[in-house]
């Protein structure tokens, strides 16, 4: 599956409070601007439509995942004039088409500033987040050489997966593998169904590879959505690190895409992001990977 990442900042020109989490004004600026410029594009990229799949209706009902990911590079509550915001701006597929409209709506924030005007802006910089090009294949991702039999998930932003509206504390390997493994299935499905296929299901059995958490170091972070109105809507989610045991040389190469698609609930907002650590042979350190 194709992906295309860029890196967006902008120059505070005033002292400036943020109100709630960034990726979420981000969003709905973008939304309203991508109307403004385009109406339908505004409805493939915030109305999205699924093919005739029962399987893709079954993981997500009538929530389907947008095409995008707006994943600030840090909370930011306050910034002082002369600071940079930044944020990685993902797009799914052959979405990365749209570059140049994408490129033209996020610079037409220095216009208006954020929230509302309340925080304005100037400097727009919109860059490929890899070295050379924007474009990912996750397919051909690298991943270690070698069996892997320990690793940590780092969780740099909230994890939210809930059940029954309830967050979950169930931090079984077989299970965050299932979210992750149907995201990665459903995003490919809808937006990019000509690349090398995921399968409905993984080529192994999940039980058979033993996977155990062995160190759960993780604590519930409550963000806020908060829009122009007055009104705040938390978000609660896990952040913190769990350390996995097992065969997980199959696993690998679902947990690398992970790190660019993220996984849980809320991702469209930069939720779920996550880095992997690899305990070096020799070391007591580890080998990090972070997209």
């Amino acid at each position: 599956m194709l992906i295309a990442r860029y890196n967006i900042s902008y120059t505070a020109t005033a002292d400036a409070v943020l109100p709630g989490y960034l990726g979420s004004m981000l969003r709905g600026l973008f939304g309203t601007l991508l109307m403004e410029h385009d109406p339908a594009l505004f409805a493939l990229f915030f109305r999205p439509q699924a093919p005739d799949n029962a399987l893709i209706r079954n993981f997500t009902g009538n929530d389907l995942p947008a095409p995008f990911i707006i994943s600030p590079h840090r909370f930011v509550h306050f910034v002082r004039a002369g600071h940079r915001i930044s944020f990685t701006f993902t797009l799914f597929g052959r979405f990365f088409e749209y570059e140049d409209d994408i490129r033209q709506v996020f610079g037409r924030i220095p216009e208006i500033g954020l929230f509302n005007g309340k925080a304005p802006v100037s400097g727009f910089a919109f860059r490929p987040a890899g070295t050379n090009t924007a474009v990912v294949d996750l397919n051909r991702l690298p991943i270690p050489e070698g069996p892997v039999s320990n690793l940590m998930i780092r969780f740099l932003t909230p994890l939210a997966i809930n059940t029954k509206r309830r967050l979950t504390a169930d931090f079984a390997f077989e299970r965050f593998f299932g979210y992750l493994y149907r995201r990665l299935y459903v995003l490919q499905q809808l937006y990019d169904p000509a690349s090398d296929p995921i399968p409905e299901l993984p080529p192994f059995n999940i039980k058979d590879l033993h996977i155990q958490p062995v160190n759960i170091r993780l604590q519930r972070r409550q963000i806020f959505r908060s829009p122009s109105r007055a009104e705040k809507f938390p978000m609660t989610g896990w952040t913190g690190s769990i350390n996995y045991a097992g065969n997980l040389t199959p696993v690998l190469p679902y947990l690398e895409m992970g790190r660019y698609v993220h996984v849980g609930n809320k991702t469209v907002f930069g939720l779920g992001k996550y880095r992997l650590e690899y305990p070096k042979p020799s070391s007591k350190g580890c080998h990090e990977k972070q997209a």
